[in-house]
């Protein structure tokens, strides 16, 4: 797993301002709203040139994340765009949330892929697949993901779902349990 922790000032600053707010909490039942108000009042104070901030620190909080090409798949009736990433490995499938397509993985796709055959499609209805009218369910959902691994010669995958993807994932997981290696939630 990567994670990228930059060294500006900006983001290790927004994130002390985040973690703060528990310590707010904690102190506001100690020594009273007066105190909490001070400590925030001094925060917001640091924080008031945030467009400045932004703008001197802009290569540290901008990241090209490049995605694999798009492809189709014909599902049935549905045009299905997806990706796919990685040569070897198990097959692991990332399933993205309500209102999410394929670009929600895009950070996750390339590190993955050094390990495994990695599939992320866009669910039927969302982003640049077909949007039938339809039950949109998710059972529905879970049926789809189904016709999308027999497309594609897919016996058994591992499925990882955030959001609602995760909520398809299970279902999935329900009603074709032979077909799911590991599900990740």
């Amino acid at each position: 797993c990567r994670v990228y922790f930059p060294t500006c000032s900006l983001p290790t600053r927004a994130l002390a301002v985040k973690w703060r707010w528990w310590r707010y909490l904690l102190l506001s039942y100690s020594s009273g709203w007066p105190s909490l108000l001070d400590l925030l009042a001094k925060d917001l104070a640091g924080l008031a040139d945030l467009p400045g901030l932004l703008a001197s620190h802009q290569e540290d909080v901008t990241m090209p994340i490049s995605s694999p090409p798009d492809q189709y798949l014909k599902v049935g009736d549905i045009n299905t765009r997806y990706w796919t990433a990685g040569q070897q490995g198990s097959v692991l499938i990332l399933i993205h949330g309500l209102g999410g397509s394929a670009e929600n993985w895009a950070p996750n796709v390339a590190a993955l892929a050094e390990q495994h055959r990695v599939y992320v499609p866009d669910l039927v209805g969302f982003g640049r697949s077909d949007k039938p009218a339809a039950p949109y369910s998710i059972p529905y959902l879970a049926r789809f993901l189904d016709d999308f691994l027999r497309a594609l010669d897919i016996s058994s995958a591992s499925l990882v779902g955030n959001s609602m993807g995760g909520a398809v994932a299970l279902q999935f997981a329900l009603q074709f349990p032979e077909k799911v290696e590991k599900l990740v939630l």
